[in-house]
């Protein structure tokens, strides 16, 4: 993999595209909780959407951490991966938090 695309992955995946698995977990989530009250038998798709975009959130926060555990030299990198690591680990629990939601108001009807 050529460097460009290594920082690409490495360095701007975590800061740009976990900050928009929250916002497309927020938005999915807000979309579709009415249609969890004509049936709660469709519950199981929020939390297959938690668990999708919790998921990438976290493997951000791995891809962010690649070159601090391979000690880079250049200060930019060395400061984007520690801060991809801190966004990556707050959108990742934001999506949890969300997707805790569902489970406490779940047993509640909508009105």
């Amino acid at each position: 993999m050529g460097p460009l695309i290594a920082d690409l992955f490495e360095l701007w995946y975590p800061l740009l595209g976990t900050t928009g698995l929250w916002m497309l977990h927020l938005v999915s989530e807000a979309a579709l909780t009415r249609t969890t009250c004509t049936g709660s038998t469709r519950v199981w798709v929020l939390h297959l959407i938690t668990a999708v975009t919790a998921a990438g959130a976290l493997a951000g926060a791995g891809l962010a951490s690649v070159p601090l555990r391979r000690g880079e030299l250049v200060d930019y990198k060395r400061f984007l991966g520690q801060l991809g690591v801190l966004v990556s680990l707050t959108n990742a629990l934001l999506i949890l938090g969300e997707g805790l939601m569902v489970v406490a108001l779940g047993s509640h009807r909508c009105g």
